[in-house]
């Protein structure tokens, strides 16, 4: 819009032509800054065919090499007319270029699938799931190693291409949700009391959820028993077509939601408190053998 404005207050026309896209936020002292939701419209240009993408000073590491497009970084709207104008720009050494991706700290947490020992059929059917993409359901007492095997199934979880990595930074980007920038795929595990629009997402202003979150990556419910049939009756359509749709006044929103559900649960909600009662009787008679 502000170049529309600068065109008509011009004599000579800007050489701006219809494979050029500007993306940027201009400030009131005329700075051209990032804005919220910029990674998912550079990704949305560069699908469109757009050959070059004015953008600001900003840190363009995380796009790698993009083939055929020409990115250009502008610091403020003086340096955009002279480039409008077919200017040559003089970009300086010392220019500060803008941080505005916050990427979530690295943590060595996760469990190596391959120091598991036991559990060979569990490992095997997890082994299909990460091959195939399938979704798989870990049912037995608790102790038995549920979570645990949940945990290091992202181990073995094939890495994310380029393209991939980036569309699922777009979606981190629009929850405002810091990211690891890295090729492993995403590992989301949301706790059973967890409602239905943040596993889902929406909200008054609709944000991605959980299962976005986890869009190209695994999601992982432990406790599956103890979450709502609401909250589990939303994920039949997303785990069939692979977006989410949320609909508002104001706006419909599509965000994808392609990922691989690994739930855990006990055999019945009772479990817990069978081990334990069998766990005093063992006790109770161990102690009574000894006595005796």
């Amino acid at each position: 819009m502000v170049l529309a404005v600068i065109e008509q207050l011009v004599d000579m026309p800007l050489q701006i032509d219809a494979d050029t896209c500007v993306l940027a936020a201009l400030t009131l002292n005329g700075k051209l800054v990032s804005f919220h939701g910029m990674i998912p419209s550079i990704q949305q240009a560069i699908e469109l065919g757009f050959k070059r993408i004015i953008l600001p000073a900003v840190d363009l590491y995380f796009l790698g090499k993009v083939p055929h497009v020409e990115f250009i970084t502008i610091d403020d709207l003086h340096q955009l007319v002279q480039y409008a104008k077919g200017q040559t720009l003089l970009h300086l050494p010392d220019t500060k270029i803008q941080p505005f991706i916050r990427e979530r700290e690295k943590t060595n947490k996760e469990t190596d699938f391959a120091a598991i020992f036991g559990h060979a059929k569990a490992k095997q059917a997890l082994e299909i799931a990460a091959g195939g993409g399938h979704h798989i359901l870990l049912n037995g007492p608790p102790g038995c190693g549920k979570s645990m095997l949940a945990d290091a199934f992202q181990t073995i979880f094939p890495e994310l291409t380029q393209e991939e990595m980036l569309e699922v930074y777009s979606i981190y980007h629009l929850a405002k949700e810091p990211f690891t920038f890295s090729m492993r795929p995403s590992y989301r595990a949301p706790h059973h009391s967890s409602s239905s629009t943040s596993l889902i997402g929406g909200g008054t202003y609709p944000k991605p959820g959980e299962i976005s979150l986890a869009h190209r990556g695994i999601l992982f419910l432990d406790e599956l028993g103890e979450f709502s049939r609401k909250t589990l009756d939303m994920l039949r359509q997303p785990m069939e077509t692979g977006v989410v749709s949320i609909s508002r006044v104001r706006q419909t929103v599509t965000y994808p939601a392609d990922f691989t559900l690994i739930a855990a649960t006990n055999p019945c909600p009772c479990a817990a408190i069978m081990v334990q009662t069998i766990i005093i009787v063992l006790a109770h008679r161990t102690k009574f053998e000894n006595t005796s």
